[in-house]
């Protein structure tokens, strides 16, 4: 039997676990529909080559999507949050 091929991709958060992440107000309101900033949802496998390197940049764009949504939906529920 042929061993089983290993997946050189890793695991990469979409938001980012950063402490400013988790207390973000968006976050929070996702979190307590469910959200855990951990599950399968929240991540993509990507190559060593991209997730090698610091998020500064793709961490910013994160936050200022966030912090527009916020913005946006002041008003949002949690279920809105999550989805």
């Amino acid at each position: 039997m042929a061993p089983l091929a290993v997946d050189p991709r890793k695991a990469h958060h979409l938001i980012p676990q950063a402490n400013d992440f988790l207390i973000h107000p968006v976050i929070q309101k996702a979190a307590g529909q469910g959200f855990h900033i951990d599950e399968a949802l929240n991540g993509i496998p990507v190559s060593d080559v991209i997730h090698n390197a610091p998020h500064i940049q793709y961490s910013a764009k994160i936050k200022q999507l966030l912090n527009n949504w916020n913005i946006q939906y002041p008003n949002a529920t949690g279920l809105e949050a999550y989805s």
